[in-house]
């Protein structure tokens, strides 16, 4: 009874005193950040390790643990360690990433290459994982690299989900596998397996298949992108395609056409007021000068051919500038149309029997593909 006693004292007194040490190792953590902060690096790196080396962190929330390993691999580069910085980013990540994402900020643009290279080497060793069917562990671990998204390089973003969907294909998990190569084609559009000769079929099928709709969706949106784009402003749609030169030709020749068609309208305008508005006054002052009705009737005529040619221009000048906006708008899906054309072609080979003639080795060349 009285063991019992004493064991339930231990459990108490160690529950107690728990938050008292996370609490004690909280604030050596933000004393080790200010001495980082402070130009201290080597006081920050002493501070920091004897934290975590120390028993008492094992009590600490993970978080913390990876806002220390940070700030130490912050620390070690401050004094040129990569090499420890970038083993202090890879305890980071595995322990609990959303810490070192808070803090990115925090590094220098000369750095971030340490965070790409840190998180490729965990990618490495989930890859020998998966080589060796432990796809539980290479969940975990490819998972944690793919809270960094946004922060790694997009190139590592799509390996990393790439290979998060082949472990989810492997346990056959298909909607996850989907999800991820989703993705990853999000990151990287031009994304292709690597040597699909040797691909697993079940493997492929999923990747071509989340490929297709993923191209699909996207030539979607780049079209109604582009006839948006050209709507609103001619020669917009063309640039936002990649065609400069065209797009900015187009918005330079409709500023024209706007601007000419305005001054049209406006002389227009102007010239059917004066027309419009010829009074009594103004007949008598014109016939008061020579005494003369036939001067009264070549001042009208005068006037109304003046509105008339004005009226013509202005139509001429409008119809212009509308016409080229038309004629830009479908410029614009043409050659969304066409370049979209070219992508699927490029994406999606025939299947089928294809034979093509080769002058160098003077033969034909004849290939049977089959898409499964």
């Amino acid at each position: 009874m009285q063991r019992l006693f004493m064991l339930a004292s231990c459990i108490l007194l160690a529950t107690l005193c728990r938050p008292v040490q996370a609490q004690e190792s909280a604030s050596a953590i933000q004393d080790a950040i200010a001495r980082y902060r402070d130009g201290r690096p080597a006081d920050a790196i002493e501070r920091l390790n004897d934290l975590l080396a120390s028993p008492d962190t094992i009590g600490v929330e993970r978080k913390a643990r990876a806002l220390a390993e940070t700030y130490l691999a912050l620390s070690y580069l401050a004094t040129g360690r990569q090499e420890e910085a970038q083993a202090a980013v890879e305890r980071a990540i595995l322990t609990e990433p959303s810490a070192l994402a808070e803090h990115a900020d925090a590094w220098p643009k000369k750095h971030r290459a340490v965070i790409d290279s840190a998180a490729a080497r965990l990618v490495t060793d989930a890859i020998r994982l998966y080589d060796d069917a432990e796809y539980e562990r290479v969940i975990d671990q490819l998972q944690a690299v793919a809270s960094l998204d946004g922060i790694v390089s997009q190139g590592l973003s799509a390996e990393v989900h790439t290979y998060l969907a082949f472990t989810y294909v492997a346990m056959n998990r298909l909607d996850r596998a989907r999800h991820e190569f989703q993705t990853a084609l999000q990151a990287n559009p031009k994304l292709t397996l690597d040597d699909e000769a040797v691909v697993a079929p079940k493997l492929r099928r999923v990747f071509v298949t989340v490929r297709r709709e993923t191209l699909s969706r996207a030539r979607g949106r780049t079209l109604r992108n582009t006839f948006w784009r050209s709507l609103v402003l001619p020669g917009w749609g063309q640039v936002y395609r990649g065609q400069h030169v065209k797009g900015y030709g187009l918005m330079a020749a409709e500023a024209g056409l706007v601007t000419g068609a305005v001054i049209a309208v406006r002389s227009f305008i102007a010239a059917r007021n004066a027309y419009v508005r010829f009074s009594t006054d103004e007949a008598l002052v014109i016939y008061n000068q020579r005494r003369s009705i036939d001067d009264v009737n070549t001042a009208v005529q005068r006037r109304y051919d003046r509105y008339a040619s004005s009226a013509r221009r202005a139509n001429v000048m409008v119809g212009l500038a509308a016409g080229f906006w038309g004629l830009n708008m479908l410029d614009a899906l043409i050659v969304a149309h066409r370049d979209e054309s070219r992508s699927r072609a490029s994406h999606d080979q025939p299947a089928g029997l294809t034979m093509a003639w080769e002058p160098a080795a003077q033969q034909w060349l004849v290939k049977y593909q089959v898409m499964w």
